[in-house]
This record gives structure tokens, C-alpha cells and sequence, in this order.
């Protein structure tokens, strides 16, 4: 008995002296937080020995004896709070907010409620617009069809929406009499609901709209006089290329490319002759102007609605631009903003490095702002788009004293 009675009191007398002694003591608590919370454990420790309010030997106490307070649970509020208030109160963090609450981590927690973690922001990570020609000007022709007759009941980006939903994506089983059937169906006042209520229908049309929002609408030109025509509506934005130019081009997008390193094309290569006017199909702000090893001389403009970036490049050498554009300048849709080259592949300035002449036309789509620039970033395939524009394509005339092209009407 004598000797239980001496094993009992060594025990008790080792682990009173490791509890309540000097460095090891803190050491030995911090430890075992680490080791159950996770919590650094020199933070958990600074806590403890500067006595912030909670009775140390009481706290300390509670989690050797297990009487009802989990050294784990109040690790978690530790690290909760200060991870809200680190560095609050003049520095003093969560010690000085402790004070100022009398110590009481409860009357803490109801005072100062810990802030909900912000909702997860959700946009489209990736898309492709592989609308086709004949679908594009089909429903733009329905569209413009029924604002001329007065009607205005048909919109070509629902129309286009409900094709893509009707068709799971993929366009390549388009057929235009399912875009009449659907025109139809709603003048007739058809119920749609099962593709308007699908779960990818608010995807496409964000697509859609994002791609096609600002192209049609209501605008009157500003003649050479200064007068303005009737109002007209119909495609407000450009070809890339001025009128009275010839071109050729095919579906070039994703082809491969080697200089530098090997890589898809994402973009439209348009074959025309040096000095060809190159027109901003959309307004919108200079994002990017000046040299580049890849594009040469080239002109990045974003939308207004910050929805969409166009990039042109590889302007003539000498004169690339029709202006001195710097970062910020705003274009208006249909501006002259420089000449078809051959400049590029080179990281030597003004150098013509790429054969045959042509204009890179590109369309990044950003529906976050993280998607502006790098990896991240969207391009879409613009030719179906480019047969589209030339159908609008801006006229312009030569200014002999500025020896650019301008534009010889503009919009209102």
C-alpha cells in the first residue's frame, strides 16, 4: 500500500511541476494544442501566458481535470477571432479586444458575431461561339425584320438562346427551319417553357449576349454636312476591314503556330494589301497599343461594357496607326485605327517578319475580371462573326494633311 501511495504522489508531484512551472509548463500546453487544434502553437501560447482576461490556473485546470471546457474548442474561438481582428485596436489584436469585453470570450462572441465568409462569386470559366453563319444572319434578318415592321416581338439573342438549347451546343446540326419554327412559336404566343426553363438556357444566353449585345440596335449616320439621316436599325458595329477594300480569309481558328514556341491561333487572319484601313469594329477604351515580338504593331480595345476585347495586329510598318492612340483614348465603332502590314515575329520594333500581308483580328470574351489576362483567358473563334460584319462595312476617304484614312460618316 505504502508503495502505490509513493507511485500516486511522484506522479502528481512531476506533472504539478510540468503544469505549473516556468517554460516547460507553456511548452507542454502549446504542444498539445498544436498537436489537437492545429493551432500555431507559439500564438496559443502568448495567449495563455499574457492572461487576457481568462484566469490562467482556472483555464489551465478546466483542460487538465476535463471538467467541461475543451482546450479544443477554445482554440477554435482563439483562431476564429483573431483571425478577424488581427492587428484591430490600435494592434492590440484579439488581447486588447479581450480586455475591453472583461475577459469573457462568450460576452465577446455575442458582441461581436464573427463575419460570414463571402458567397463564392460564380461566372462562366470557358465557352466556345461556334454559331454559324447562316444561323447568325437568319435570326439578325428576323430580328431587324419585325423592328422595321413595327412589331420589335422578335430578339435574334433569345432566338439564337433557344437554338443552342434545343441543340445541346452544338450547331452543327442546324437547320433553318427549326430557327423559323421557334420565330413562329413565339408570335404565335407558344409555350417555350421547357426550353427557357432548361438548366444550361441562363448560360447560353449569357454567351449570347456577352458575344452579340451591342451589335444590333437603333442609329442615325452624321452626314459630311453635319445633318443627321432618318433613324435606321440594324448591325451598329463594323468589319474590321473599310469598304471599297478587297480581302480573302477562311476558318483559320485554333490552327497551329510556331514562332516562339508552338500554340493555336486564336484569332482571324484577314489577307488584304499594306495600307489597307483597319476599321474598331465596337467602341470601346485602348486597352494595348505599341510593339509586340508576336503581333507586331497591334491595338487592343475593350468594350465599354468591359464584356469584350479586340485585337488587331500586325499593322503596316512606318505608319501602323491612323492616329497617335495612346492607353485610355476612346474609339467609336467604325474609327479608322490603322493599316493592314506585315510587321512582327521579331522582337526588333518595326520589323516586317510575317508574309503574306494580313490583319490578325481576335475577340477574348471576359466574363470576370480575372479572366482579362492570363490563363484564363477566353478567345473565340470570329469567323462565321467577320462574314457577319461584312455586311456592314465602314466607307472612308483620305485627309491629305493628317495622310490618314477617316471615316466618311458617323453615327449618332
Amino acid at each position: 500500500m505504502k508503495k502505490v501511495f509513493f507511485i500516486v504522489s511522484a506522479f502528481l508531484f512531476f506533472t504539478e511541476f510540468f503544469i505549473f512551472s516556468g517554460t516547460p509548463r507553456g511548452l507542454s500546453f502549446a504542444n498539445k494544442v498544436l498537436k489537437n487544434d492545429g493551432i500555431e502553437a507559439s500564438d496559443f501560447y502568448d495567449f495563455d501566458k499574457q492572461n487576457d482576461g481568462i484566469e490562467t490556473t482556472k483555464f489551465r485546470n478546466s483542460a487538465k481535470q476535463n471538467d467541461g471546457v475543451e482546450r479544443s474548442e477554445n482554440a477554435v474561438r482563439y483562431e476564429n477571432y483573431d483571425g478577424v481582428w488581427t492587428g484591430g485596436d490600435n494592434g492590440g489584436g484579439l488581447n486588447s479586444i479581450m480586455e475591453k469585453e472583461g475577459g469573457n470570450l462568450k460576452n465577446l462572441q455575442k458582441k461581436r458575431p464573427l463575419k460570414p465568409a463571402a458567397p463564392k462569386k460564380e461566372f462562366i470559366k470557358w465557352c466556345a461561339f461556334d454559331v454559324p453563319y447562316d444561323a447568325l444572319d437568319k435570326a439578325m434578318n428576323l430580328d431587324a425584320d419585325s423592328h422595321k415592321n413595327g412589331a420589335g416581338d422578335l430578339d435574334w439573342i433569345e432566338l439564337l438562346t433557344l437554338l443552342a438549347v434545343k441543340y445541346y451546343g452544338n450547331f452543327s446540326s442546324y437547320k433553318p427551319k427549326d430557327l423559323d419554327k421557334l420565330a413562329s412559336d413565339i408570335r404565335d404566343g407558344k409555350d417555350l417553357s421547357a426550353l427557357k426553363n432548361n438548366k444550361y438556357y441562363g448560360y447560353h444566353n449569357e454567351v449570347m449576349r456577352t458575344v452579340l449585345g451591342e451589335y444590333l440596335g437603333y442609329y442615325k449616320l452624321v452626314r459630311p454636312d453635319g445633318t443627321l439621316s432618318e433613324e435606321r436599325y440594324g448591325l451598329k458595329v463594323f468589319s474590321p476591314v473599310a469598304a471599297g477594300y478587297g480581302y480573302s480569309h477562311y476558318d483559320d481558328f485554333g490552327a497551329g503556330r510556331n514562332f516562339g514556341y508552338k500554340r493555336r491561333h486564336l484569332g482571324h487572319d484577314l489577307m488584304g494589301a499594306v495600307g489597307t484601313p483597319v476599321i474598331a469594329v465596337e467602341g470601346g477604351t485602348v486597352a494595348e497599343i505599341g510593339w509586340n515580338r508576336f503581333g507586331g504593331w497591334r491595338i487592343g480595345i475593350r468594350s465599354f461594357d468591359k464584356k469584350r476585347y479586340y485585337y488587331y495586329a500586325h499593322m503596316r510598318k512606318g505608319h501602323p496607326y491612323a492616329a497617335r492612340f495612346k492607353k485610355g483614348d476612346e474609339v467609336a465603332a467604325g474609327d479608322v485605327i490603322g493599316y493592314i502590314g506585315m510587321t512582327g515575329y521579331s522582337g526588333k520594333e518595326d520589323t516586317n517578319n510575317v508574309k503574306p500581308p494580313h490583319l490578325h483580328f481576335g475577340l477574348q470574351l471576359i466574363f470576370d475580371e480575372s479572366q482579362a489576362n492570363g490563363a484564363s483567358e477566353i478567345w473565340v473563334d470570329v469567323y462565321a462573326l467577320s462574314r457577319l460584319l461584312h455586311k456592314n462595312r465602314c466607307e472612308t476617304v483620305f485627309d491629305r494633311e493628317t495622310k490618314n484614312h477617316v471615316r466618311k460618316y458617323r453615327h449618332a
